[in-house]
C-alpha cells in the first residue's frame, strides 16, 4: 500500500519495507474523528480503504470541506 502513496513514490523496496515494519494499522468507523483542528497529530496517516473528509469549522459550527481523500492518499504529512 505504501508504494501507492505519492510522497513515497521515489523510495526503494528496502525503504518501503523499513516504513511498513514501523507502521501501525488503525481502523475507524464511518463518521469517527481521526483528529481535530488544533489537536496534535501523532503521525502520518495513509488511507487504505474508504474516504476521509478534511474540513474546517467556523465559530458558528459551519463546516467547510477542504478535501475528501480516498485510498492511497496521505493525511497530515506536515
Amino acid at each position: 500500500m505504501l508504494a501507492k502513496v505519492q510522497i513515497f513514490s521515489g523510495l526503494t523496496e528496502s525503504e518501503l519495507s523499513f516504513l511498513a515494519q514501523r507502521a501501525v494499522r488503525r481502523n475507524y468507523s464511518a463518521g469517527q474523528s481521526v483528529f481535530g483542528e488544533g489537536e496534535p497529530c501523532s503521525g502520518l496517516y495513509v488511507v487504505e480503504s474508504g474516504h476521509v473528509r478534511i474540513f474546517k469549522s467556523s465559530a458558528n459550527g459551519r463546516e467547510q470541506v477542504l478535501s475528501i481523500d480516498g485510498p492511497g492518499s496521505s493525511i497530515a504529512e506536515l
